[in-house]
């Protein structure tokens, strides 16, 4: 496994203490953080380095726009000072926000905090993959890794200036930069950040595949079975059509394929929304599979699967304990599962199947 080693500032004394199995955790999904102050040192998996395609406005903030209801009182570059001890070559810009205003993760993000005696008061280092960005002048400021839409700090009016207001900072390759307003608007409204490009790698043709072969109604090399041309299904005892066990009326097997990978896609939207909202990203590919998998075998578990899952790149256990709790009605606390006579024990073994079904299929 290849390092890449992004800023490294010596000496410094580096604090970073947390749980073992914190620690790998954030190293496996974010790289590996760790600084004092300003100061860090930021290793990343070059797998892992690159964020989603994100939809991202990438305009300029003007002195004179509104940032999710907050006005840009100062720009970005050289200025009139505001105030004895002010910037007169702003490295930011400054909105107007209350104190107490709170500021949320845009997406899965690593956040630290220190003390700017230089007089941006108490700040935020904001690490989205190999990018930063700063939030200074705060009242209140959490270290730690942040979800999307969790809120890591509230603004305030610590530091130099002339009143409440949050003082926004980008830097780009190193350098900072004239902020734009997609993360910032983010990070003021509580929307998270969400893909523009598309959110699945899985064609039509591994959905059928994979999916055909955990129901059991085509081969391991993608060839239907008996099953596939219609079979009675064990838990509401209707005939299934089709490879992906269609059942809402189709007359032939070919157009229940159509009419459930319609479905399927409708879902994938839904499901990725859930991912992006909680990990900040969407599911791997494998993850993906799973859940549209389950949305495929009963939609209610297929709804609740990525509330069960730690993170958006679990491994095949992970992956197996999700979808086995899903059929968990959250409401009673009750399994529902007649198909499998509601026993976990049979829950669990065929999602094991399935599971193994569906990653097999993906390799």
């Amino acid at each position: 496994m290849t390092w890449r080693r992004y800023a490294l500032i010596l000496p410094i004394p580096l604090v970073m203490w947390q749980p073992a199995n914190r620690l790998i955790e954030s190293w496996w999904h974010y790289g590996f953080s760790m600084g004092y102050g300003p100061f860090r040192i930021q290793l990343t998996r070059p797998a892992r380095e690159q964020l989603a395609e994100l939809m991202v406005d990438t305009a300029p903030v003007e002195p004179g726009d509104t940032v999710a209801g907050y006005a840009v009182t100062s720009g970005f570059g050289p200025r009139v000072s505001p105030c004895p001890g002010c910037s007169s070559n702003h490295g930011g810009v400054d909105l107007a926000t209350p104190v107490g205003t709170p500021l949320h993760a845009p997406q899965a993000v690593e956040v630290s905090c220190f003390w700017d005696s230089g007089g941006g008061g108490l700040v935020a280092d904001i690490w989205l993959g190999v990018e930063n960005y700063k939030a200074l002048h705060l009242d209140t400021c959490e270290d730690g890794t942040y979800a999307a839409g969790e809120v890591f700090a509230t603004t305030g009016n610590t530091g130099n200036g002339t009143g409440p207001h949050l003082d926004w900072r980008q830097k780009v390759n190193g350098e900072w930069v004239k902020p734009t307003k997609g993360v910032l608007e983010s990070a003021l409204s509580g929307q998270p950040l969400q893909p523009s490009a598309p959110l699945t790698a899985l064609s039509d043709e591994t959905l059928f595949c994979a999916i055909g072969a955990a129901e059991g109604t085509l081969s391991d090399d993608c060839a239907p079975n008996h099953n596939y041309f219609g079979h009675r299904d064990p838990g509401n005892g209707v005939t299934n059509l089709g490879a992906f066990s269609y059942q809402h009326g189709a007359s032939s097997p070919a157009e229940a394929d159509q009419k459930q990978l319609q479905r399927l896609r409708n879902a994938e939207k839904a499901i990725q929304a859930q991912a992006v909202g909680k990990f900040g990203q969407p599911l791997s590919t494998a993850a993906l599979a799973a859940a549209l998998d389950l949305w495929n075998q009963a939609p209610k578990a297929g709804q609740d699967f990525v509330t069960h899952l730690a993170t958006f790149d679990p491994s095949p256990q992970q992956i197996v304990a999700a979808r086995s709790q899903s059929f968990i009605d959250p409401a009673t606390g009750a399994l529902d599962a007649p198909g499998l006579g509601n026993d976990m024990s049979r829950v669990q073994y065929d999602q094991t199947r399935r599971t193994n079904e569906l990653l097999e299929q993906l390799k």
